[in-house]
């Protein structure tokens, strides 16, 4: 028999069946927009932030969870297609995504309503967030939506992470796009701050070594809200990216 890799299975097309050729010489010629535009087709973030913050591999089982394709509790197949057979898992999720767009019917920025419950700031996961943060990103989708810890916490960065865990949960964003909501926000608060202290501090030898704690600090503070949230929430009735969790608030 084949390989059941290399198969359709529940994605549209198979890893080396070409399918719609426009689509297929998208995928190939640029893989980065065709990557782009296959996690916005799933659950409609922004297709800039997509393209500079989302990775092959993650989409790749991110896909798989939301439409039941496979065992979502192992990550090996995912990252061992993206690595030797890259841009023919593009052009796989590519036109998955194209046609299935999002299996939810209440998934998407639209119903992005709902508002973090993260709790009150705690030792534990202020400690875990600042001497481990890649452990407590893999914990966090972990917790959220059930993805393998080694995945997220190796495959994510915060804004990333960040961004998952809000479309999965529909919480609401308080800036125009999800690169100003996820991305810039910290950087530009700590240009601001940075400018703003050179103006009185140009002459302290410790300027830098006094404003990097306050940026960092301003990490930790994400990364240990986004544990609090998961922690709130958990992964609903299923463990499965956009599926998993009722867009409805918990009580």
């Amino acid at each position: 028999g084949r390989c059941p890799f290399l198969m359709a299975a529940a994605f549209d097309i198979g890893l080396f069946q070409v399918g719609e050729l426009g689509a297929c010489c998208y995928s190939f010629i640029c893989p980065l927009c065709a990557l782009a535009d296959s996690r916005t087709a799933l659950d409609g973030s922004g297709c800039c932030f997509n393209f500079f913050c989302m990775g092959v591999v993650p989409l790749r089982w991110m896909v798989r969870s939301a439409y039941g394709i496979g065992d979502a509790s192992a990550c090996w197949e995912d990252l061992c297609l993206s690595m030797f057979c890259y841009p023919c898992v593009v052009n796989q999720l590519y036109q998955t995504t194209k046609t299935k767009k999002n299996p939810t019917s209440d998934g998407g920025p639209e119903f992005n309503v709902n508002n973090m419950v993260a709790g009150d700031c705690a030792c534990g996961p202020c400690m875990y967030a600042t001497f481990c943060m890649p452990c407590s990103i893999g914990t966090i989708l972990k917790q959220s939506v059930g993805m393998p810890f080694i995945l997220g916490c190796f495959c994510f960065n915060l804004f990333s992470a960040r961004n998952v865990v809000r479309y999965h949960y529909r919480l609401r964003r308080g800036t125009a796009s999800d690169c100003m909501e996820e991305c810039f926000n910290p950087f530009v608060f700590y240009c601001l701050l940075a400018c703003a202290a050179n103006c009185f501090l140009s002459c302290c030898p410790c300027f830098y070594p006094c404003v990097f704690p306050v940026f960092w600090g301003a990490v930790v503070s994400t990364d240990m809200s986004l544990l609090k949230e998961s922690e709130n929430r958990g992964s609903g009735e299923k463990m499965a990216y956009l599926r998993g969790y009722s867009g409805s608030s918990p009580p």
